[in-house]
């Protein structure tokens, strides 16, 4: 990412540019995948309604700790779902590949990565949070009552960029 930000000119454009691939070398008819486009689109809806449900039930316990974390994990997976269901869907139809669309696939990745390395941090919060709930509840009020458990997922949030910077290096 810090190529396509501070550097996109000199070292991005040389290192990703598509000079020396047309996308019409390969025929339409051997990019696209209409099946399973039409999979993940056909998916992204239904697996949209079937969280609707799931954040109702877990928004009606916020008072806990782990529900807080849930809801979390749900809107992040429901964003995520957008990239890896409904983009990813479209593109398959339409047989789109990185030259052709190499901003929009780029941002994509960046966006579908983001969701991963955040819903994997709130997982470890979970994880930790249920831990030392059942092992040390005396702890676990100090450490998750109230919004600490929301300063925890910031917390973890933040380290993110981080990690973007880190991977990308």
């Amino acid at each position: 990412m810090e190529l396509y930000l501070f550097e996109h000119e000199s070292s991005y454009a040389r290192l990703y540019n598509c000079s020396t691939y047309s996308v019409e070398e390969i025929p339409l008819a051997q990019r696209q995948h209409i099946t399973l486009g039409v999979v993940f689109i056909v998916r992204f809806p239904l697996f949209q309604l079937l969280y609707i449900p799931c954040i109702v039930a877990i928004v009606k316990h916020l008072q806990y700790p782990s529900f807080k974390v849930m809801l979390y994990i749900g809107i992040l997976d429901m964003l995520c779902l957008c990239v890896n269901g409904l983009a990813t869907g479209i593109y398959a139809i339409e047989g789109a590949v990185f030259c052709s669309h190499p901003d929009q696939i780029y941002w994509l990745g960046v966006a579908g990565l983001f969701f991963w390395m955040a819903e994997s941090s709130a997982e470890f919060v979970l994880a930790l949070n249920r831990c030392v709930d059942t092992w040390y509840p005396n702890a676990s009020r100090a450490l998750f009552e109230g919004s600490r458990t929301w300063l925890w997922l910031l917390g973890v949030s933040s380290l993110i960029p981080l990690s973007f910077i880190i991977y990308l290096s």
